[in-house]
């Protein structure tokens, strides 16, 4: 009876390791946007201001805002708003350095580009043992 609970008990975590590898090699082959990882509301903080960074105004949308970073090989990160007092409309700033925190705040999204989001998708399944 104990090898068929170790059974039960592998069951969740190789349907869970099966589920994340299919969404990895789902998230490989998005194009465009769908690449992206947008995590509507959250504002990403960072901890440093080293290396390249540029705002961009006039960007309506997350979606574009996250294919400007994917069109910099430097970019590592993102933060669109809807309003910016610096450029009085939408602005998409493009980071260089990932993300050290993130907080809820209406009117923000965040996210990475494809590449970041597939390194840390595989970082979080292989600490997680899958």
């Amino acid at each position: 009876n104990q090898s068929a609970n170790q059974s039960a008990d592998l069951a969740p975590s190789s349907a869970a390791g099966a589920e994340l590898a299919f969404s990895i090699e789902k998230l490989m082959h998005a194009q465009g946007s769908d690449g992206c990882l947008i995590e509507p509301g959250l504002k990403y903080a960072f901890a440093s201001t080293d290396g390249p960074s540029q705002d961009v105004g006039g960007i309506t949308d997350s979606r574009v805002c996250c294919r400007a970073c994917m069109g910099k090989d430097w970019c590592k990160a993102w933060v669109w708003t809807q309003w910016s007092s610096k450029v009085k409309g939408p602005l998409c700033s493009l980071k260089s350095s990932r993300p050290t925190s993130s907080k809820a705040a209406g009117g923000f999204a965040s996210g990475l580009p494809q590449n970041v989001a597939i390194e840390e998708a595989r970082a979080k399944v292989a600490a997680a043992g899958f």
